[in-house]
């Protein structure tokens, strides 16, 4: 039953995953040249700011952190924009105000940049991201060495009591159909419970299979 839903959740995913790759790399392939904003920084030590500002604006959210906030602070920087995340779920009225002026400021050049839709553009990347993410996560995950791995740090967190989850992340290659998947989280290691990168899966979206895995436990 384990490997019959397997099969059909991969399925699933890669069709999803095969179209949506085919946005991300249409939006990503065909950015317009940058366009520096032209305004004169107001003083000497603002001059680095202001170029950044110009060059890679800042565009700020905040609240509790989303599913892709991940995907969104990678793809930002095919956009040419920082994507950053200010104030948590408890941001006061000024770190609010501050986020909409510098917004205003952000969509005033990436509009130029990328037209009124860079928004959309950005979100139609960031979910083709995440689809490829997630497909290469659940091949990892139904490999058995991970599973023997993510049993082993939950039997540590309920002895030790730990409130830290365990966490999957997803990362490109300069290969296209290569994905890095990792897993944080925290295990007993050297005398003591420690939040860890705790194993690399290199998985292979053609294949769909892990082709190599490293389960040294490092960091934190």
């Amino acid at each position: 039953m384990r490997s019959k839903k397997f099969t059909i959740t991969i399925a699933l995913v890669s069709i999803i995953a095969s179209f949506a790759f085919g946005w991300y790399l249409r939006d990503v392939q065909k950015l317009p040249e940058i366009i520096v904003a032209k305004e004169e920084p107001e003083s000497p030590k603002d001059e680095l700011d202001s170029l950044m500002d110009a060059r890679y604006p800042e565009y700020r959210v905040y609240g509790i952190a989303l599913e892709k906030d991940h995907q969104r602070q990678i793809v930002d920087r095919k956009y040419n924009f920082r994507y950053s995340i200010v104030g948590g779920c408890t941001a006061d009225e000024s770190t609010r105000s501050e986020a909409e002026r510098t917004n205003q400021k952000t969509e005033r050049i990436m509009t130029q940049r990328y037209g009124k839709d860079w928004l959309v553009k950005f979100e139609n990347s960031v979910d083709s991201l995440y689809a490829l993410d997630s497909i290469s996560i659940e091949i990892a995950r139904q490999d058995t060495r991970s599973e023997k791995i993510e049993k082993m740090l939950e039997k540590d967190r309920l002895k030790y009591e730990s409130h830290m989850s365990n966490k999957y992340h997803c990362y490109e290659t300069p290969k296209d159909s290569i994905r890095m998947v990792i897993l944080m989280g925290e295990g007993f290691f050297n005398g003591e419970m420690r939040y860890m990168n705790q194993l690399r899966a290199v998985v292979d979206l053609k294949t769909k299979r892990v082709i190599h895995f490293d389960s040294t436990p490092f960091g934190g």
